[in-house]
């Protein structure tokens, strides 16, 4: 029997991309991508919107048609003026001057941030990104720019200028609304520098785009940014984010990302009020997690979790326990809000410390007033 091809997720698109077209063409078949959705809207939005759904292989076919023909007719655009004047010139005279040396210059400043990035030298690496931005312009330089903006705001981030870094991902997220990882970490950014009303707005846009995916993934990612501060959404929106954690559970075998989607599942079911059933949840997640500092978020993220439920339950004593382990982990194992860099992964730091917030809040609001 034939086995059944597991469908590709839009960054294995991209890397695919990246791999067999490289440098300017690679750009430029992306370029078609947002172009393609960006002026057919009744089709366009349609496909990319469902990548992480059934019609994916669809779309990526026509990411890579539609960026084929835009990257081909900037390859060899010339002017009216150019027309009428005489012949045009051949295909290596067009292509030579027109995009790729320009392009391909700025490919490798944007992968030399990202080194830099990659190697703790942020302020290095913002430096070029501001330089390389600056420069970017043109439809043929619009999905470099993206990268890089994304790429900055990240860096920003990292060095906690979070305002700076919302700026980046807005930017992002306006003109290439389709991937959902920009969105995820705008609205944790917007959740940090507490921007409740773009927040709000930005959680309910997002859901809308990303509410019916099967990938799991991108269902945790979006559910986790939208249960950290549930109050300030609409309710259909808090079911919604609920839902998506449910999902993003049911589809996950027991393996290496499991503790992370258990934990979000254990936290959507904390928002609905069933506090039992949370601590079910959050209590499997403990021994399915690794050793190492890699799980040290996640694992500080169950102790908060687990906290918060145990003092609903009325255990005081297990929940004070469960919130001392979980901030002790966040103090020794993760950077504080103040470091110089909050880690690559600073969207999980970020989310550490707001369920540690809460967490202390709940507990110390059940205390005894003294007499």
């Amino acid at each position: 029997m034939k086995k059944k091809r597991r469908l590709r997720t839009r960054e294995e698109l991209l890397d695919l991309q990246d791999k067999y077209f490289p440098g300017s063409l690679g750009n430029l078949l992306r370029l078609g991508a947002i172009h393609f959705r960006q002026t057919s809207r009744k089709n366009g939005e349609k496909l990319a919107a469902r990548m992480g759904v059934s019609t994916r292989w669809r779309a990526g076919a026509v990411m890579l048609v539609s960026g084929t023909v835009l990257g081909l007719s900037l390859l060899t655009a010339r002017p009216v003026s150019a027309r009428q004047a005489g012949p045009a010139p051949s295909s290596s005279e067009t292509i030579q001057p027109a995009v790729s040396p320009v392009i391909d210059a700025q490919e490798r400043v944007y992968k030399q941030a990202g080194a830099l990035a990659d190697a703790g030298k942020l302020a290095e690496s913002e430096e070029l990104l501001n330089n390389l931005l600056g420069e970017t312009k043109g439809p043929a330089a619009q999905i470099l720019k993206l990268r890089g903006l994304q790429l900055r705001g990240d860096v920003r981030a990292r060095m906690g200028r979070f305002i700076e870094a919302v700026s980046d991902f807005e930017q992002v997220v306006q003109t290439d609304p389709y991937d959902h990882q920009p969105w995820f970490r705008l609205t944790l950014l917007l959740a940090q520098t507490g921007d409740v009303a773009k927040y709000r707005a930005r959680c309910k846009e997002m859901l809308h785009r990303f509410s019916d995916t099967t990938d799991p993934a991108v269902a945790t990612r979006i559910a986790k940014s939208c249960l950290v501060m549930p109050s300030v959404l609409d309710a259909e929106d808090v079911v919604l984010a609920e839902r998506l954690a449910d999902a993003a559970l049911a589809l996950t075998p027991p393996g290496q990302y499991f503790p992370w989607r258990g934990m979000t599942a254990g936290l959507a079911e904390y928002r609905r009020g069933e506090f039992a059933r949370a601590g079910e949840i959050i209590e499997g997640v403990g021994p399915t997690m690794g050793e190492g500092n890699g799980w040290s978020a996640c694992k500080a993220d169950v102790f908060l979790i687990s906290a918060m439920t145990h003092q609903k339950l009325k255990e005081t004593d297990k929940a004070r326990a469960a919130f001392d382990q979980g901030r002790e982990l966040a103090r020794s194992k993760l950077p504080s809000l103040d470091s110089k860099d909050l880690h690559p992964d600073w969207w999980d730091v970020l989310f550490a410390n707001m369920l540690m917030s809460e967490a202390g809040k709940s507990i110390d609001d059940a205390k005894p007033s003294q007499p």
